[in-house]
């Protein structure tokens, strides 16, 4: 979860953009996990 942080603060917005629609999409997998 850091890396994809780490790693959307040196990519641009549009990269940016889709890198905070795949964390929330893993973040709605995970909560459905638990």
């Amino acid at each position: 979860m850091l890396v994809t942080f780490v790693t959307a603060a040196d990519a641009p917005p549009q990269r940016l953009q889709q890198r905070l629609r795949d964390l929330s999409t893993s973040l709605r997998m995970l909560v459905r996990s638990m």
